[in-house]
């Protein structure tokens, strides 16, 4: 399966680019920066998007047999519950835009 070292290559990097989002968030939360709830749900959208590149490529590449055997709820459930913290959070920050005006 040569094309799933290029699938896995290709998720490694968009890991490494979402951990730079992720330490720029942090910061532009903990400076209560106006951008900063709004960069929580990028990266949040960002890992769902990167389970859904996998999960899309890994059943473009495997075979339906190797596929059977694997558990494709925990992707599902994955990006169900990067949704439900999108949705959270929009809530919480929205009460909270007061304190966020840098």
């Amino acid at each position: 399966f040569g094309d799933l070292k290029t699938l896995d290559m290709l998720i490694a990097a968009l890991s490494l680019v979402m951990v730079g989002v992720g330490i720029y968030t942090r910061f532009r939360l903990a400076g209560f920066y106006k951008n900063g709830p709004m960069m929580l749900n990028v990266t949040y959208a960002g890992g769902m998007v990167i389970n859904l590149v996998y999960f899309i490529g890994i059943n473009s590449i495997l075979p339906s047999y190797v596929l059977e055997s694997m558990n494709t709820t925990s992707y599902i459930s994955s990006m169900a519950m990067s949704l439900a913290m999108i949705f959270a959070n929009w809530k919480y920050f929205k009460n909270r835009e007061h304190l966020f005006t840098k």
